[in-house]
Formats: structure tokens, C-alpha cells, sequence
């Protein structure tokens, strides 16, 4: 059952991955690693009792990694969203061939690290945008059958196979989606979600795994109000900041 006080809590630390290191670690103490290569980063929190009276995020028996997510600024993470090739994820399927490379730039070291903090500790993964899709790899990857995901915007990584293995041998798996976030609809042909979808209607109200025809009355809806309003409604939905307003409301 979904506990909307952490994926709150995830929501912010997704937003927060995309502060510079100095400022992060204002908020989250000396606890964490950081990781970054070409233009994947992310970071490594693990619990100490510093960085939980700072944060009140992390939890003595987990390590979470958050991934970085798309910046507008940075070429090669738009390309990296953009691209549709796929390539075989070894026991999983085809996946996003873009996703899979920016993820193997840290995946040795971040692998390396992991193995030789964590001992009884629960592994959570999170991200936004491309952020998301980083975690659901790498948690196909790195993680087990009680390891947790929460994404938030996320694409789509990979086909029929990947979804099916991974919905079978993953199955803490929590997908935000805000009404028409146009992220969340690509890559479309060949591509699968992985997870349970918590969808934000226009309204902000929670829908879990609602049906198509509902998403997409509410896709005609958002659409039109957007236009009336002078604004590109797909592309707002899409801003971490609505996925942390959203879940604010339900983590009270």
C-alpha cells in the first residue's frame, strides 16, 4: 500500500537532485555520495543521525538513489530524451537505447559504492523526467524483489518484455503521472510503462491506474483550458514542482 508521506517525500527529492552538490548538502547533511559523468548524475543518501534530523528523509534502513532529471539547458539530455533506438537490457528486453547508455556512464561506480555500504538496508530509487527513467533501469539492474521505486513524469524504457519481467520481479512500484504530462506519453510505439499509475487529474485529484477513456477526456479538458489560458498545458503538467504541490495535499 502506498504511503503518500514518502512518495511525498520522494516527490522532493527528486526536485532536489537538481540543486548544485553545496546547496544539496545543506538539506541533506554529509551523507550522500554524488555522481556525475557526462551529463548523468545522481546521488547516494544512506543514514546517519545527522542526515536524518536534516532531512527527515532517510530512513535507517534504506539507501535511496535519485536520479537527476532532464535539464532544458543541457543538449545531450534532450537528445538523450528524444532518441526511440533500443538495445537488449541482458534478463530484462529492449530498452531505450539512450536511457541505457547515460546510465552506464555512473552504473560501475555507483554499483561499487552501493556494494560495499549497504548491509540489511532496503534499496529505494526515484527520479523525475529522465531521472525516472535512470531509476527504473538502474533498478532493474541493481534491485530486488523489496526494493521501491516512485517516479514522477516518466517516460517510457522499454518493450512488452522489460515491462512484464520487471512488473513480475519488481513490484513496489509507484508511477505518478500529472494529467497530460507530455513525458509520460513518449516514446510511443514499442514501449511500455513498468508499475501501478497515480494519476493527477486536472483537478489534482488522485486516480490509480484509471481508465484510458477517462485520461483521455481529461486530456481534451486540460488541452482546451490551456489554450484559453495561453499556455501549453502537456508541457506545464510535466514541472516537478506540480508532482510535490500534488502529493502535498495527500501526504498531510
Amino acid at each position: 500500500m502506498l504511503n503518500y508521506v514518502k512518495a511525498h517525500r520522494m516527490a522532493l527529492l527528486s526536485m532536489d537532485s537538481y540543486l548544485p552538490v553545496t546547496e544539496f548538502a545543506e538539506r541533506y547533511g554529509d551523507q550522500f555520495e554524488f555522481f556525475s559523468e557526462g551529463t548523468t548524475q545522481c546521488y547516494l543518501l544512506h543514514a546517519s543521525k545527522r542526515s536524518i534530523a536534516q532531512s527527515h528523509i532517510i530512513a535507517e534502513d534504506e539507501l535511496i538513489i535519485v536520479f537527476r532529471g532532464t535539464e532544458p539547458n543541457q543538449i545531450e539530455d534532450i537528445k538523450t530524451d528524444l532518441e526511440f533506438l533500443k538495445s537488449y537490457e541482458s534478463g530484462w528486453g529492449d530498452v531505450h537505447h539512450g536511457f541505457q547508455e547515460a546510465l552506464d556512464l555512473v552504473y560501475p561506480a555507483l554499483l561499487d559504492k552501493v556494494a560495499s555500504i549497504r548491509n540489511y538496508q532496503r534499496l529505494v530509487f526515484c527520479g523525475h523526467s529522465l531521472g525516472a527513467a535512470l531509476a527504473t533501469l538502474c533498478m532493474a539492474r541493481m534491485g530486488d524483489v523489496d526494493s521501491e521505486l516512485y517516479t514522477f513524469g516518466s517516460p517510457r524504457v522499454g518493450d512488452r518484455d522489460f515491462a512484464c519481467a520487471f512488473n513480475c520481479q519488481r513490484p513496489k512500484v509507484y508511477a505518478f503521472r500529472n494529467n497530460n504530462d507530455i513525458v509520460t506519453r513518449m516514446p510511443k510505439i514499442g514501449y511500455r510503462h513498468v508499475g501501478t499509475m497515480y494519476y493527477f487529474d486536472s483537478f489534482g485529484h488522485l486516480k490509480i491506474d484509471p481508465a484510458w477513456w477517462y485520461r483521455f477526456k481529461e486530456f481534451c479538458s486540460g488541452m482546451i483550458d490551456g489554450f484559453i489560458s495561453y499556455e501549453i498545458d502537456s508541457f506545464k503538467d510535466h514541472s516537478i514542482s506540480n508532482y510535490v504541490r500534488c502529493l502535498s495535499n495527500y501526504a498531510r
